[in-house]
């Protein structure tokens, strides 16, 4: 009984060991969009390192070039704790104010 119940106990802790493990590697998610109406970034002082990106649209070349390029540092941009915010369609074109 007492060998039965040290494996278990062993099995329980290398599971959760692993699902520790899965879990601390799992890269949350740094791409956000701007929330709309935002004034400040202070629900992020401290916490996080925010990169705006602005852009006229999600089709726009330099846009997608520039989010390719977070995309592929994905991993080592949550590393150091950045978060890219995307404001979008709020550019009003060029002369017109």
């Amino acid at each position: 009984m007492g060998r039965i119940l040290m494996k278990t106990k062993l099995g329980i802790a290398v599971a959760a060991g692993a699902i520790a493990a899965t879990q601390t590697r799992a890269t949350p998610d740094i791409f956000q969009a701007l929330p709309e109406g935002a004034n400040d970034l202070n629900d992020l002082k401290w916490a996080k390192r925010p990169v705006l990106l602005f852009a006229p649209s999600r089709d726009d070349a330099a846009y997608a070039r520039q989010m390719a390029l977070f995309d592929a540092a994905r991993a080592a941009l949550a590393k150091r704790d950045i978060v890219v915010l995307s404001d979008i369609d709020r550019i009003p074109p060029a002369g017109a104010v």
